[in-house]
């Protein structure tokens, strides 16, 4: 009976021991190994893209890929703009023009896409990727004064 048991213990320790060993071995293959999507990403970007960026679905191909456009915004009056036809998507970046400003938003008004507003230093600002539609888009950046007024700007840009 203790060979039985002894024989019993020797054949679970083989067992045990191979299934680790497999398992071993399969979680290592996965570790190594990007993900399928990554591998295709990689493959057909040729650099960074920005976080929000939105893709035409109809076309897959690398020059369907959405141009972006900065704007500039200083502390003189804006004009209006016309956008190039492939721009989706534009970044607003500005010099901030009064020292009293608490906060600072950004909204596109033909859409109601309202941006994220980064504030690097009291000077400037800089918002995330703001998607367009064909047409008219009204921009409207509002600070608000630590006086509690609040101090508008609207940015015409149309999308042709």
């Amino acid at each position: 009976m203790a060979s039985l048991n002894s024989m019993i213990q020797r054949q679970m320790i083989y067992w045990t021991f191979g299934l680790v060993a497999i398992f071993g071995v399969a979680v290592v293959f996965f570790l190594v190994q990007p993900p399928a999507t990554l591998k295709r990403h990689a493959a057909t970007t040729t650099g960074r893209l920005p976080a929000s960026i939105v893709e035409d679905s109809g076309r897959q191909d690398e020059q369907a890929m959405i141009r972006v456009l900065d704007v500039k915004v200083g502390c003189e009056p804006l004009t209006e703009r016309t956008v190039d036809l492939n721009v989706h998507q534009v970044r607003v970046r500005g010099d901030v023009c009064n020292a009293n400003v608490q906060s600072i938003s950004l909204v596109n008004s033909a859409n109601g896409f309202s941006a994220t507003v980064f504030v690097p230093d009291p000077k400037r600002f800089a918002t995330d990727y703001i998607n367009l539609v064909v047409g008219e888009n009204k921009l409207i950046l509002q600070l608000q004064l630590t006086s509690g007024s609040v101090e508008t700007r609207d940015i015409h840009l149309t999308r042709q």
